[in-house]
């Protein structure tokens, strides 16, 4: 964890209570309130990035093996990336093997589901990328 971070009363999924060593962050980091932080994988934010309340990072699948679902979306488990100075907007949820370049905005109540490049505005379910920065 880097100097500088603040982070409110969150959820942490599948944390085993040991180290916090899936959630790498750099210097001056803030994750809002009531934001859900899926450990299964690694979360991995840059420095200077903000986390609104009530965001959500899922970075793993697994809808079981006893049905048929399954076999359309088999369990997985991937990273997720968030660049440096990006600003994530109330209740963004980001799914798993996303990664989210440098200088992103992302607003309020988007599904990130596709990689997103650096110095973009990005909004929307699911997300859509509405203007360069």
């Amino acid at each position: 964890m880097g100097e500088g971070c603040k982070i409110e009363q969150v959820v942490l999924l599948n944390y085993d209570g040991g180290n916090l060593g899936n959630l790498i962050l750099g210097d001056k980091v803030y994750i809002g309130a009531g934001t859900i932080l899926d450990l299964k994988s690694k979360i991995k934010i840059g420095s200077s990035t903000k986390i609104a309340a009530g965001c959500n990072f899922s970075t793993h699948v697994d809808c079981g093996q006893e049905n048929t679902i399954s076999s359309l979306f088999p369990k997985r488990e991937e990273m997720i990336t968030i660049g440096s100075n990006s600003w994530i907007g109330l209740s963004v949820t980001i799914l798993c093997g996303i990664s989210i370049g440098d200088g992103v905005i992302i607003g309020a109540g988007s599904l990130v589901n596709k990689n997103l490049p650096s110095h973009v505005l990005a909004h929307g379910l699911p997300v859509k990328i509405i203007k360069q920065l």
